[in-house]
């Protein structure tokens, strides 16, 4: 009973290996194969507007100042 314990507890720790390798493996592989996809939808929600901070009233201006 006792080696039949031992030969489960292996298999299961071959088992979460295997998993793993292929979660490292696969996650990546449908990253990109799919597009980019989150990236994407994150900078299309997010608007980028080009200005200079203003620290006194925290706001953007969106005129540059002259250098």
């Amino acid at each position: 009973m006792s080696r039949l314990k031992n030969i489960l507890t292996k298999a299961k720790v071959k088992l979460m290996y295997l998993v793993a390798v292929l979660l490292i493996v696969l996650i990546p592989l449908l990253f990109f194969g799919f597009g980019s996809g989150l990236t994407e939808k994150l900078g299309k929600k997010i608007p980028i507007k080009e200005g200079t901070f203003d620290s006194k009233t925290g706001s953007l201006k969106l005129t540059k100042p002259s250098r």
